[in-house]
């Protein structure tokens, strides 16, 4: 077991390190246990190869199944939390030589990613359900709120020096805004009156003095705000010089039970810089590397700051040799303290990343750094730390990195055996899962090219592009009822309102459900259809367990009084307004749509959930749910 995980690490940054500019296409494979959780995790495609630098089998284009069916399959008897459902599809390595001299390794792992900062309330539940696992330290995340930082023409500021002060005008924090303009913000639970955010411009020069401005919020107010600075880069498009600078640091597990992929990681380092050459746009990359073991072994943590000399690098993978441990935890928290340390010499006007690579769980000693307290000053430097769960990491380790990914606005990644689809031989279903191009488990390199070249994107001021498009889609299939078929529809789509939304809502939220809405104009079938739609979305949202479903018997007393039509809930200051009269803290907004006819789609009706926040009148998430035309009545 010891030998397969130590394949898993190295290979990881060899790839990482060879694909980082230029993505490969090569056909997915796998590598990790996963967990039946299908909607846990997002998978990302990569770009095209360049066939002289990458040689071997032919690029391929990513696969656009029309479903992602919930289908029965296998799993290992050790599951992830994170993963999504998988079947196992085998997994292997290939090489291929471009000249007879180099050796170009392509990556025989799939792998998942989470973004616990999207699957906000999923995420707590995960903490809520693992809260006693032993190990694990506090790290603020119930009172979130999003902050984006923006300039006079509406676009996001990296770097911002931000600062948050308390009811009493005391300085909480000092902060920096990530690629994306975005700072998270966690003000205490019981925090009261109007705190204020002052925000300016990044270092832009002797030149060019600093721009401010001033925002005031209740920490108990908006889960989403927005701050705007009068001025513009002086650039002329973006906040950052070109090339766009790109920090990227790996912490790397080299106990016993990580090693022998090191060798083949010295061997085929040297093809990074021909790779490097095709980016665009082209970074100025620089790797640094901090290896870690635990006390008792040889060293704790070894360091070796930011290079953009790759035969500097070179000589830093010389000192990674894999022996040690022996005993599980391991101390990542010295080496994430040593991560965040000056010499390092993080940049301070690009993006900042990480990647933690372990398939063990932190030690957690009382006279060391804990790994909140590095998380936390990681989030203020706007270094986003991704990390990554290799072979058998118990659900302590999965807790303490989905803690310190989602602090600083990273992403879990975790490896599967692969997600079978219908595009890849798995069984349709009744209901199944659109997500844009219904990406598949990927490439675990496709993956971490993907965010990379996001955050090259963010900095550089081109629009990235992630899929929109999603949505939960059902239709008739033999030796199912249409009932059973629209109860597993609406119970996936209200379980993914909940999942992403930026609240918290537990199973002792009060939480209402509106009738469902149509046009005034709707027809007797549609009519009929909302009525049993309506009636199917309700069971579910009874059956559910995520929240306290309130009784809506006085809603039409209520309608009359706020001289309000059912249609008129649709808008969501006049929902808030009918929440609070029902004594509700969140409102469920449903809409039907009926769908134009299609030659090339089966689906006739659309059904849009909003959830409102009832003090603040804000949509804090939307889900959609899709019918076939054979699951309702036609005219």
């Amino acid at each position: 077991m010891k030998t397969i995980k130590a394949l898993v690490a190295f290979l990881l940054i060899n790839i990482i390190l060879m694909n980082l500019s230029c993505s490969t296409a090569a056909p997915p494979k796998s590598r990790a246990p996963a967990e039946k959780q299908a909607e846990a995790g997002t998978s990302l495609s990569a770009d095209t190869v360049n066939p002289e630098l990458m040689p071997g089998e032919p690029a391929k284009e990513s696969k656009s199944s029309p479903k992602i069916g919930l289908a029965d399959t296998e799993s290992e008897p050790f599951v992830s939390e994170a993963a999504p459902t998988v079947g196992k599809t085998g997994s292997r390595s290939g090489l291929a030589a471009p000249s007879g001299e180099r050796k170009n390794s392509e990556s025989g792992l799939k792998a998942g990613l989470v973004d616990d900062n999207t699957q906000y309330n999923y995420f707590l539940d995960f903490l809520d359900r693992y809260k006693d696992t032993y190990g694990i330290r506090p790290v603020p995340v119930q009172n979130r709120i999003m902050l984006s930082i923006m300039d006079e023409r509406k676009q996001p500021i990296p770097n911002a020096r931000v600062l948050v002060y308390n009811d009493k005008k005391v300085l909480v924090e000092e902060i920096q805004s990530y690629a994306d303009g975005h700072v998270l913000l966690t003000p205490p639970s019981d925090a009261t009156g109007l705190w204020t955010i002052e925000a300016s411009t990044p270092d832009m020069g002797a030149k060019k003095s600093g721009v401010s401005n001033r925002l005031s919020f209740s920490p108990q107010g908006l889960r989403n705000l927005e701050l705007v600075i009068p001025a513009s880069p002086a650039q002329g498009t973006r906040w950052v010089p070109a090339p766009v600078p790109l920090d990227i640091v790996f912490i790397l597990d080299t106990t016993g039970s990580m090693g022998e992929e090191i060798e083949r990681l010295k061997a085929t380092i040297e093809i990074i810089r021909d790779n490097l050459d095709l980016a665009t746009p082209r970074p100025k990359l620089r790797f640094g590397l901090v290896l870690y073991r635990d006390r008792g072994d040889e060293y704790i943590t070894r360091s070796f700051p930011l290079t953009e000399d790759l035969k500097q690098f070179q000589r830093y993978l010389a000192e990674a040799r894999a022996d040690g441990g022996g005993d599980t935890p391991e101390d990542l928290e010295a080496a994430l303290a040593a991560a965040l340390e000056p010499q390092i010499g993080w940049s301070t006007n690009g993006a900042r990343l990480s990647f933690v690579i372990t398939d063990a769980p932190a030690q957690t000693y009382e006279d060391g750094i804990p790994y909140n307290s590095s998380a936390d000053r990681a989030r203020a430097q706007a270094i986003k730390i991704h990390t990554i769960g290799t072979g058998g990491l118990d659900i302590g380790g999965e807790y303490q990195l989905r803690q310190i990914s989602q602090r600083t606005r990273g992403k879990y990644i975790f490896l599967t055996y692969g997600e079978k689809g219908e595009s890849e031989g798995g069984a349709p279903g009744a209901v199944s899962h659109h997500t844009g191009s219904n990406w598949t488990a990927d490439r675990l390199e496709a993956i971490i090219i993907r965010l990379a070249k996001e955050e090259i994107s963010l900095l550089s001021g081109e629009t990235v592009s992630v899929p929109s498009d999603d949505y939960y889609e059902a239709r008739a299939i033999p030796d199912r009822d249409s009932e059973s078929i629209l109860d597993e529809l609406f119970n996936e789509t209200i379980s993914r309102l909940i999942d992403y939304a930026t609240a918290p809502i537990t199973r002792a939220s009060r939480v209402s459900l509106v009738p469902l809405s149509l046009s005034e104009s709707a027809s007797a079938s549609e009519k009929k259809n909302a009525e049993r739609f309506g009636a199917r979305l309700l069971q579910m949202a009874v059956q559910t367990n995520r929240f306290t479903l309130l009784e809506r018997n006085d809603l039409q007393a209520i309608l009359q009084e706020l001289e309000l039509s059912l249609s008129a809930i649709a808008d969501p200051e006049s929902a808030a307004k009918v929440g609070k009269l029902l004594g509700a803290e969140y409102l469920i907004l449903p809409t039907m749509i009926t769908l134009p006819d299609s030659k090339t789609d089966d689906n006739a009706w659309e059904i849009y959930l909003r959830l409102i926040r009832v003090s603040t009148g804000e949509i804090i998430s939307v889900s959609r749910a899709r019918i076939g035309r054979t699951l309702g009545y036609l005219d």
